[in-house]
């Protein structure tokens, strides 16, 4: 099946990393802007996500907590997470066999892609369970931050 390299839907699957703006976001003009009025400049970086085995790539070599962390940490605020037409077809797919469905797809021997597969499970364990869908709903869900309000909201009495 074609593979989707290059398909963002820029505030669909740009997904902020929501650090002192005020939600939500919209626009004006040729603008975005937070809930206050005030510009928000997006500072993304890629993500990749569209290759065979329809899972965002580093996740072999990192844990995605630690791949969130250090995306945080080097300043971006939005990630543009690409993802495959394989993936939007059968999201639901296990990751175990979208590696093995992989090794054919690429041409690569399956022994290679299983060692791959392992050194995924090794570094995110709760991958072993997974489906690709819920790969992306955990990414989602670490990369996505909207920092508690700085004092508890206090009701004056009537």
């Amino acid at each position: 099946m074609v593979r989707l390299t290059g398909l963002v839907a820029f505030l669909g699957f740009v997904l902020p990393l929501v650090v002192g703006q005020a939600l939500p976001l919209h626009s004006s003009s040729r603008w975005i802007l937070d809930n206050n009025g005030e510009r928000v400049k997006l500072r993304c970086v890629n993500w990749a996500a569209h290759m065979e085995t329809n899972i965002p790539e580093g996740l072999h070599r990192q844990s995605m907590e630690y791949l969130v962390d250090w995306i945080k940490r080097q300043g971006f605020n939005c990630v543009r997470l690409t993802y495959s037409i394989d993936h939007a077809l059968n999201p639901s797919i296990k990751v175990s066999d979208s590696f093995i469905k992989a090794a054919s797809d690429a041409n690569v021997p399956l022994d290679a892609m299983q060692q791959l597969y392992s050194m995924v499970v090794q570094k995110n364990p709760w991958i072993a369970n997974a489906s690709t869908r819920d790969v992306f709903g955990a990414l989602i869900d670490k990369l996505w931050y909207v920092p508690p309000p700085p004092f508890p909201t206090q009701q004056t009495p009537n």
